[in-house]
């Protein structure tokens, strides 16, 4: 009874006098609300170890989207309705924001919305400019046009410090939809130059249609000797 309150839950079942192969079971808030439950039941374990293994990915997308879902959910309940109208009125966009974040810069194309604590720091880069040509999509140019906004509009601590794609880890790079949209999804770390400071960041680029704009979200976190997922999970809840 006491696991049935947990948002991800995952259940092994192994008996060979009810089952007769291996499948899978995957239900949605079946005890609990927002809930991912998946069941694998097999016969014997050697069936078990195959089918895990094979589709064990799929099962850390599935928990993972339920832990979007929650923060989603937790978020809107608390939401800065502000921030949104100003959003949808200016860049033709909607987006979720709990309280807490704030306008730190605000230009034709270009927002920076931010929160800050004396522990830790998130922010998402808003870029938006005219759909031309696929080459817009290409990584690099994505990255190129990621520094020129960080270079001129994201200051560091210190004086002449700003904040750069760091090329100490090559970033991931994925080919998805967003919304229902191709979208190249990036995932890496940025820092400061001329500066000490650093963290992860996660990216999404795509086109809206019917106004032929190109869009980029950009979240990320700056939180110094702590675990820096959650909170990049955060940013990841509210672009999606």
């Amino acid at each position: 009874r006491m696991f049935k309150t947990h948002r991800n839950i995952f259940i092994v079942d192994i008996d060979e006098s009810r089952f007769n192969k291996p499948y899978i079971e995957t239900e949605e808030d079946l005890w609990a609300y927002p809930q991912r439950v998946i069941r694998i039941n097999s016969p014997h374990l050697k069936g078990f170890y195959r089918l895990f293994n094979k589709r064990k990915e799929a099962f850390m997308r599935l928990f993972h989207e339920n832990e979007i879902r929650r923060l989603q959910i937790t978020f809107s309940q608390a939401a800065s309705v502000k921030i949104r109208n100003k959003l949808m009125k200016e860049y033709e966009i909607s987006l979720v924001f709990p309280d807490g974040f704030f306008f730190a810069k605000q230009l034709k194309n270009f927002a920076w919305i931010r929160k800050e604590t004396r522990k830790f720091g998130q922010g998402l880069l808003l870029r938006v400019e005219p759909y031309t040509d696929t080459s817009q999509f290409n990584t690099q140019a994505i990255l190129s046009r990621r520094n020129t906004i960080t270079r001129n509009f994201i200051p560091g601590p210190t004086e002449g410090s700003y904040m750069i794609t760091s090329d100490v880890v090559s970033p991931k790079v994925e080919r998805t939809t967003f919304k229902d949209r191709f979208t190249i999804k990036i995932r890496g770390l940025w820092e400061l130059e001329n500066g000490f400071l650093g963290g992860p960041y996660l990216s999404y680029t795509f086109v809206n249609e019917k106004t032929n704009m190109l869009y980029t979200l950009d979240g990320y976190v700056y939180a110094p000797g702590q675990d820096k997922r959650d909170k990049l999970l955060q940013m990841e809840a509210i672009m999606k």
